[in-house]
């Protein structure tokens, strides 16, 4: 039996957004509102679609979603735009602290059901991870018309730079990571773990972004159970101590704890590559540097040529690195790098070669007062 049109078009507007726009439908407006923006996103999406046959990729996606919107509308928001492998979601009508809180748990509960949905489906054990990035602010939100010779064309979304950040953080994060920008990390310190991951340049945001990462709930933070009439359990409490934004150095060291529970292991492992390397540049160094000067003078003159350049390079290397992430970009340390790797070059290609050297037959250094004699 034939659905009357009415019926059809409910199934593609949001319950939510039909009841904010009430009576006055017919003419609505736009208006200045504080939100919160949740951005979700299948990671490569692409590559399920090419492993996966249609009639699987689309019953996964189904499910998947299901219980993500479930998520969503438990917490209080509303999916507003569906685009393709993700979705964005809008959290309104209350403080923005409310808000924002309400998209931090929607993203933890979704990230809880990327697994169940997986198998729920029916699907193969293998990677499916969803990313989410999570701005708020004052936003432009609304109807947005768009008339055309077929009529006109309506979709309810959030305009401005929170909906542009807020996807920009979304395409940042990787392996089911939770992004966060300032704003919100502020409004949800006192009651989640967070990690920071210091200042970001985003494609067409005119300004750095300090970005965090959502962990989870602080155990002593209220707890959020299933919503009346809902089915979408709130994530519990993370049983890990309590992390303040702002923290100091013991406090570093419980971030790295839960950075490597939250899946970033694979640091270890390039450090561990980056220190054989460095070993494999420090062993020789002492030798290479003595070598240069008389025997008498190879120690003296070996840890002052050491001790100087340290100074004079390696002391502000950190002091400019800091000043120049978030005013020129990642761009500008390495081209300090490249520029001080250049320097090197020149001056080990100037010196010479004393490898093969005796230093029995090196001049030595005749004491002053001899000197001065002859």
């Amino acid at each position: 039996m034939a659905l009357p049109t009415e019926l059809i078009a409910q199934h593609f507007v949001p319950r939510g957004v039909l009841q904010r726009l009430g009576p006055d439908a017919v003419s609505p407006q736009k208006d200045i509102v504080e939100v919160a923006v949740l951005f979700v996103d299948v990671q490569d999406c692409s590559t399920l679609c090419e492993t996966l046959p249609p009639s699987a990729m689309n019953r996964l996606l189904e499910m998947a979603f299901g219980e993500f919107f479930d998520c969503v509308h438990d917490a209080g928001g509303d999916v507003n735009e569906i685009m393709g492998d993700g979705f964005m979601a809008l959290f309104e009508g209350r403080p923005l602290q409310e808000n924002v809180r309400a998209a931090a748990r929607a993203a933890l509960a979704i990230q809880q059901r990327t697994v169940t949905g997986h198998r729920q489906a029916g699907m193969p054990e293998g990677p499916f991870d969803v990313n989410m990035g999570l701005h708020a602010g004052s936003a432009f939100v609304g109807v947005t018309r768009f008339v055309s010779r077929e009529g006109e064309r309506w979709t309810y979304t959030a305009s401005g730079p929170v909906t542009n950040v807020a996807a920009r953080l979304c395409a940042l994060a990787r392996d089911g990571a939770i992004m966060l920008s300032e704003v919100a990390a502020t409004l949800l310190a006192g009651a989640y773990l967070l990690h920071p991951l210091g200042m970001h340049h985003f494609k067409n945001i005119g300004h750095a972004v300090r970005v965090y990462r959502l962990i989870g709930e602080r155990t002593n933070a209220p707890q959020h159970h299933t919503a009346p009439g809902g089915r979408c359990d709130m994530v519990p409490a993370v049983e890990e101590p309590p992390l303040p934004v702002e923290h100091s150095r013991p406090q570093m060291l419980q971030i790295g704890a839960l950075a490597a529970k939250a899946g970033l292991s694979r640091d270890a492992r390039v450090i561990s590559l980056i220190a054989i390397a460095h070993s494999m540049q420090y062993g020789p160094q002492s030798s290479y540097i003595a070598e240069n000067f008389p025997t008498g003078l190879a120690y003296a003159g070996s840890g002052l040529g050491y001790q100087t350049a340290s100074l004079i390079a390696g002391g502000p290397a950190p002091l400019l690195a800091t000043w120049m992430l978030p005013t020129f970009g990642w761009q500008a340390i390495a081209v300090y790098i490249i520029a001080c790797v250049v320097i090197t070059l020149v001056a080990a290609a100037l010196l010479p070669d004393r490898s093969r050297a005796d230093v029995a037959t090196m001049p030595e250094l005749a004491p002053a007062g001899r000197a001065a004699a002859g």
